[in-house]
Formats: C-alpha cells, structure tokens, sequence
C-alpha cells in the first residue's frame, strides 16, 4: 500500500494514535518526493540499474498523483518515464508529468 505514497505510514500512524491524519500532499509536494526517491535510487544502484530498479516506484507514484489530480496523465508522457533509459530524460519526464497533471486539474 506505501508503494507510491511513502507519506502514508505517517497517516495510518496518526489515524491509530487518534490524532488528526494529515492530507494527502499536493501534487507539486509528491513531485519533490518522487525527484528526492529517485535521486537516493540513481546514488544506491547507480544509473545503469537505477533507472530500471525505480520504475515500479515511479508507476506507482504517477498512479498515486493522477488520482491526486483526478485526472488521467498523458500515455506518452508516463511511456518516456517508465521506458527511458537514461536518468537524465526520466528527470525531464517526470517534471513534463507532474506539470501536465497540475494543467490537468486546475482545468
């Protein structure tokens, strides 16, 4: 269930210590959470094996973010981020996604 949303153990910890459950971030906060993952991934496994080592996580995000936006992302754009083998162009696509998603929604 964490796979795409890493703040929820934080929610689920409140919820069971009665406290108040903090949102689900905005979708500009889950962008600056992905790009910092992605990093801490690229530097534990290097590029080679961590562009493809991170894909799941990154599907998994994008899914958590589009129904953040309730709407769905372009098909190309979540393509170039999860096929790119280059970490360069999986950063470029991940800021085209999250911007695409932010347009989405304010529409």
């Amino acid at each position: 269930a964490v796979l795409g949303q890493p703040w929820l153990p934080g929610q689920i910890g409140a919820a069971l210590n009665g406290q108040a459950v903090p949102q689900t971030p905005s979708l500009e906060t889950q962008h600056n959470v992905v790009l910092e993952l992605y990093r801490d991934e690229l530097d534990h496994h290097m590029e080679r094996v961590g562009v493809r080592h991170a894909r799941k996580h990154l599907a998994a995000a994008l899914d958590v973010a589009e129904a953040t936006a309730g709407q769905p992302l372009s098909a190309e754009i979540r393509r170039r981020v999860l096929t790119s083998e280059v970490a360069a162009h999986v950063f470029s696509a991940l800021n085209e996604a999250y911007d695409d998603l932010q347009w989405r929604a304010a529409a």
